[in-house]
């Protein structure tokens, strides 16, 4: 390796995993040329029990020597992570060793760093007998499963301090890259004008862009509804609809992509479709965005128009296309991808006369086909049943929506309801599912995936007034889990944001590691101040995983994945059968990251054992 004739003064190590009872033995390799230190190996483990590397392959110190050895010695420590399985699998641990690599090859100090018990056979296959008759007996076995994890404080993502803003900001949309969020929303700080701004959030809850990033602030207004984002490999492009005072023909759609780095590409904008437009919203497969919006150019009751966009900001040939001009209104319209097709669904008053709105949609291609032209009908009933969502798990799509089949008044007890699509555009279930037939209105669905759990998210009056003025009720968010195979989790929803001011128009995107965020307006209506608040949620628990140790000098550093706000703990022992003692207690997680020194004693030998206090 050209690494190793670099420096031949550095001790390098080579480990592998011995075929003999599943040991990892390790042996040490002296300077370049120089031959193995010890042949055929030293043992490092040899625990009764089979043995494996972590996957991920854990490598502390990225390969290099560790800071307390860098300065005056010649002599490596290396560190191995593996897997220890008991041969009955009931027990896996997590450990870590110190190795000291010199022509002896001594290893020394196997730490259990991450633990778990996993019952016996005989006992799993009792719980899973009382569990299938209580399903067989109830059929409420999905109904045991909410969120994974409760809902996180809420983060401040559009001012630098806690406190209310008296600038208007609302309508927050929220899309990832792979790495990091991007929220965005319209927001008044100009007087006479709203503009579109946005941040940059971490995996870890950090506000990159505290102070907020300007992605369109051209004079007049960037008007309602809010701006909309969505990610196409580490590129947002954020579209919304502008107003100018020059044009007769109405608002025309605009976009803006903004890097990774929050860079605002596309300074002037780009112009995607020129006046009569409203409702602009985007979605992103492998390599190209697809906007979409309400167009009164053909007809003044309004029908979807659409237009694909390339990564490098350019509005793909033949420009804007229809999707659904049927007679009658068709209008805020909503879009999803399974990372190739598209799905549009909108709200749909060609059925007024009868029974108000109806959602209709049609799967478009990548290429541009409309597979149903005059659209499919998704959901009709009495009173109205609009502000559709789309959102895609990758082998279905579903579609959510505001449903007043159960109001006896406007606006009094709207429910969410939805139906599941597959990737042909077909509906497959024509009755369509509640999601949520909670007391009070239910308001606004927004969903999202992991690829196979899923959250729809709304905003919520139960614990309001209740009354048709939407602004004035109080409202909170709530969300619900949908589980693999479909089944909603529970009619009645789970709380997310219930702080003591309206909380509305939720939006939803899937992060990584079972994370999403959910993010939303904030108006406190006693003295009419505004935030953009941000919640994140968890589909399950993330697997506790070290991600750098070093130890020396009298001390340990250990560092984790952790969840914000979980409690967790060091112990320590000389030997596994312990006493375990403990080395720090609640340690409370601030981020998604964590790190702790502590007193490493110099002993021969010191087991430490991290863990989750529950």
């Amino acid at each position: 390796d050209a690494r190793l004739r670099k420096r031949p003064d550095r001790l390098r190590g080579a480990l592998w995993q011995g075929q003999t009872a599943g040991a990892l033995p390790g042996g040490g390799l002296s300077a370049p040329g120089s031959g193995l230190s010890r042949l055929p190996g030293c043992a490092i483990s040899t625990r009764t029990a089979r043995q494996s590397r972590h996957r991920p392959p854990t490598r502390p110190c990225g390969g290099r020597t560790p800071p307390e050895n860098r300065q005056n010695s010649p002599v490596d420590a290396l560190r191995q992570v593996w897997q220890n399985r008991a041969m009955n699998e009931s027990e896996k641990q997590f450990f870590f060793t110190r190795v000291a690599l010199s022509t002896c090859g001594r290893a020394k100090n196997q730490i259990p760093i991450s633990n778990y018990q996993r019952a016996s056979s005989k006992l799993y296959k009792l719980i899973f007998a009382i569990v299938a008759t209580i399903w067989l007996l109830s059929r409420e076995f999905m109904l045991l499963a909410q969120f994974a994890l409760p809902p996180l404080p809420p983060i401040n993502i559009s001012s630098t301090t806690t406190n209310w803003d008296s600038t208007l900001k609302h309508g927050a949309c929220v899309a990832f890259n792979g790495t990091q969020y991007l929220v965005v929303w319209r927001d008044e700080r100009q007087p006479a004008s709203g503009d579109v701004f946005g941040a940059r959030v971490t995996t870890s809850g950090v506000v990159l862009d505290p102070n907020g990033i300007s992605i369109s602030s051209i004079p007049n207004n960037q008007n309602d509804p809010a701006p909309r984002v969505a990610a196409c490999g580490d590129t947002f492009l954020v579209v919304w609809n502008y107003q100018s005072p020059s044009s007769s023909k109405g608002s025309s759609v605009y976009g803006c992509r903004v890097g990774a780095d929050g860079r605002v590409m596309d300074t002037s904008g780009i112009l995607i479709a020129s006046g009569s437009s409203a409702y602009a919203n985007v979605a992103a497969n492998e390599s190209k965005w697809l906007v979409d919006w309400r167009s009164t150019l053909l007809d003044s009751a309004g029908d979807i128009f659409g237009a694909f966009v390339s990564t490098n900001g350019e509005v793909a040939s033949p420009g804007s296309f229809g999707i659904c001009t049927a007679a009658s209104s068709q209008s805020v319209s909503s879009i999803a991808s399974d990372g190739t097709n598209f799905f549009v669904a909108w709200h749909d008053y060609r059925n007024g006369a009868t029974r108000n709105w109806d959602i209709y949609g049609t799967l478009v291609s990548s290429s541009g086909t409309i597979v149903s032209p005059g659209g499919m009908l998704i959901a009709g009933a009495k009173n109205e049943q609009w502000f559709p969502n789309v959102a895609c798990n990758g082998s279905e799509y579903l579609v959510t929506w505001e449903d007043g089949r159960n109001e006896v008044t406007f606006l009094t007890n709207s429910d969410i309801y939805g139906a599941w699509i597959d990737l042909s555009g077909a509906l497959l279930n024509p009755n369509p599912i509640p999601i949520c037939t909670a007391p009070g209105n239910q308001l606004d669905p927004a969903a999202a995936f992991d690829g196979t759990n899923g959250f729809v998210v709304w905003w919520d009056s139960r614990n309001g007034t209740n009354n048709a003025n939407i602004y004035t009720n109080n409202y909170d968010i709530y969300g619900v889990s949908i589980i693999a195979g479909g089944q909603v989790a529970s009619a009645s929803g789970w709380p997310i944001n219930c702080d003591p001011s309206n909380q509305d128009h939720p939006h939803i995107a899937f992060g990584k590691d079972h994370q999403f965020l959910v993010v939303h307006s904030a108006n406190n209506i006693t003295n009419s101040t505004y935030k953009i608040m941000g919640n994140f949620i968890y589909s399950q628990e993330p697997d506790l995983r070290i991600t750098s140790s070093q130890f020396g000098n009298g001390q340990g550093t250990l560092g984790w994945n952790s969840v914000p706000s979980f409690t967790y703990q060091i112990l320590s022992a000389s030997q596994l059968t312990g006493p375990w003692n403990p080395v720090l207690s609640n340690v409370v997680a601030t981020s998604t990251l964590s790190s702790v020194t502590f007193a490493a004693s110099g002993a021969a030998q010191q087991f430490f054992w991290l863990s989750r206090v529950k």
